[in-house]
């Protein structure tokens, strides 16, 4: 079965948070899933499944570590070579 962009994107970051096998990540992409496929449900009803993945998200993702940052690297490699 072919899954929605918003499953993929979640999938994605789970993954590379280590998160994907959790039960909290196992929920997110559950959640996300059925927002994607949420063709006949109330505005409304989205709404509040989109509140309640944003939740579980947070929760998923509490502890996981941060990818690096593009600034970040670059800022510690210019410390590194000039000692600032």
């Amino acid at each position: 079965m072919v899954k929605g962009p918003l499953y993929e994107a979640y999938k994605k970051r789970l993954q590379s948070a280590e998160r994907e096998d959790s039960p909290d990540g196992q929920l997110v992409l559950y959640l996300a899933d059925q927002l994607d496929n949420a063709e006949s449900d109330t505005a409304a009803g989205r709404a509040a499944l989109a509140g309640r993945l944003q939740v579980a998200a947070r929760d998923a993702f509490a502890g996981a570590p941060l990818e690096p940052d593009k600034l970040d690297e670059l800022t510690a490699k210019r410390r590194k070579r000039y000692g600032a």
